[in-house]
């Protein structure tokens, strides 16, 4: 196996020595993407919002800026110098050049805006900018993001309709994911700790109801037997009722073993 690299390497630098002469093309009819950047985040780390958009730069080698080792392969292989064959395999095992599409960069602006909207800044504002770097067929995109304040929550309550104890309550809303500040007379719900809204949160909150319901022996609930209602409250705030209808409660009858 060791013989084949070597060799694979041996006329990888034999056909790179004889392009010498003839450099492969690197005018491409588009730019190419060089850096992304996120510009005004200060809530959310940038490999988070990296995840969001698909405008993505090539890799580099050894993190070094311009040495993108994948992309030459692949312009190699495409060049035809090195045949048909070997073209192909050095195509796969590179990587294409990440030429510069607005159109994905405007999705990805608004990708931007609706995940952070979705975590709880409703005033957001997201626009992309793209600058020309030193040579005119490489630039760099980014993203200046103006969240506004967060919204919170300010009190969570579960309309139960009498399904669950006063023990089963109290143990419902102990459990919760979200901060709990006190709780709310009457084992109806509780004032949130600095509780910063999202919707993620509350749709994992949303999964642990449904688990402690089916553990408590409510097997016929399902997920369209629990709904998080999001009221309005002072500007800074929202007040969610999680409406709950488990339905019946089994137990187990006899049991024998034979």
């Amino acid at each position: 196996m060791r013989r084949v690299c070597a060799l694979c390497l041996l006329v990888i630098a034999g056909s790179a020595l004889s392009l010498h002469a003839q450099p492969i093309s690197t005018s491409p009819e588009r730019p190419i993407v060089t850096r992304v950047r996120f510009a005004g985040n200060e809530f959310f780390p940038d490999e988070v919002l990296s995840l969001r958009v698909r405008t993505r730069p090539n890799r580099r080698f050894l993190g070094i800026p311009g040495f993108t080792w994948w992309v030459w392969f692949y312009r190699l292989g495409a060049s035809g110098a090195v045949g048909e064959r070997l073209g192909q395999a050095l195509m796969a095992g590179g990587e294409a050049p990440a030429y510069l599409d607005t159109t994905v960069v405007a999705a990805d602006t608004e990708r931007l805006r609706l995940f952070y909207h979705q975590e709880g800044f409703r005033q957001v504002d997201v626009r992309a900018r793209i600058d020309t770097l030193d040579r005119r067929d490489r630039v760099q995109v980014t993203f200046r993001i103006r969240p506004g304040p967060p919204t919170y929550i300010r009190r969570v309550a579960y309309d139960l309709q009498q399904a669950l104890n006063t023990e089963q309550r109290r143990r419902l809303i102990g459990a919760s994911v979200l901060a709990v500040a006190s709780l709310t007379p009457g084992d109806s719900g509780f004032v949130a700790s600095e509780q910063r809204y999202s919707a993620p949160v509350l749709l994992e909150e949303r999964r642990r109801i449904l688990g402690f319901l089916r553990d408590e022996g409510f097997a016929l609930a399902a997920r369209d037997s629990i709904r998080a209602i999001v009221l309005a409250g002072p500007p800074d705030s929202l007040d969610i009722v999680f409406r709950i209808r488990p339905g019946a409660r089994y137990r187990f009858g006899a049991v024998r073993a034979h």
